[in-house]
């Protein structure tokens, strides 16, 4: 959570409804987490993403890369 406010992003759950790699590796006991990057529309033909949003995303990975 520190990470998102480091960038200036306001960390929230929520449940996507939908399907995801991170599920299978869940129920093997590999921690895993899906982040979110603020797609609007998505799945839809008019699915599209702020350029702002792509650079928060990357800051954050960046940044949870550093403490591995």
């Amino acid at each position: 959570m520190e990470k998102c406010k480091r960038i200036g992003v306001e960390p929230f759950a929520s449940p996507s409804g939908g399907g995801s790699d991170a599920n299978v590796l869940n129920t093997k006991g590999i921690k895993t987490i899906n982040l979110g990057c603020g797609v609007n529309n998505a799945h839809t033909t008019d699915e599209s993403i702020e350029i702002n949003e792509l650079v928060n995303i990357t800051k954050l990975v960046y940044y949870l890369m550093l403490d591995l």
